[in-house]
């Protein structure tokens, strides 16, 4: 799988680059962030192309799926523009900062090629408050070293048709 990773912050950074890189079934496509120097900083350790803009990454035909590792309140907008797109999509947590905005990235999975997945807690809120007719599937992984304390289980969901 080709991956793109769109936003070069602590998370892309400690996490999401490096993990890529490690795993035998991933390809780091590339990299976009608001200051280049970042997303420049990370292909020259991992591979990879510097993408000029989100919509040049997402239009890539050879980029499989995206990691949003933007700030939380561009991850829905982010997100929905990658699914129409037909790339799936890894997103950081919070999933995103309403509950209408993870409605909205729900949507635009079931209606395009793409599917969501996304970490951690605030799936709970959105399968609670009434959504779980959106989650195709939820997955609850140990994570053993990575954060036992805070989190000992990865919760991972995914919505969409892909």
């Amino acid at each position: 799988m080709r991956v793109g990773i769109i936003g070069c912050g602590s998370i892309a950074k400690q996490r999401h680059s490096y993990e890529y890189h490690i795993n035998p079934n991933t390809e780091i496509a590339g990299y976009f962030d608001l200051n280049p120097d970042r997303a420049k900083a990370l292909a020259d350790i991992y591979g990879g192309n510097v993408y000029a803009s989100v919509d040049e990454m997402i239009a890539d035909p050879t980029i499989d799926a995206v990691s949003v590792c933007v700030a939380n309140a561009y991850h829905a907008e982010t997100l929905i523009k990658a699914l129409k797109a037909g790339k799936d999509g890894l997103c950081e947590k919070p999933m995103a900062t309403s509950l209408a905005d993870c409605e909205a990235m729900a949507a635009a999975a079931k209606d395009g090629a793409g599917k969501i997945w996304a970490m951690f807690f605030p799936i709970m809120a959105f399968v609670v408050s009434g959504y779980e007719h959106c989650v195709a599937n939820m997955y609850y992984f140990p994570v053993g070293s990575c954060m036992p304390q805070a989190f000992p289980y990865l919760l991972l969901m995914s919505v969409g048709n892909a």
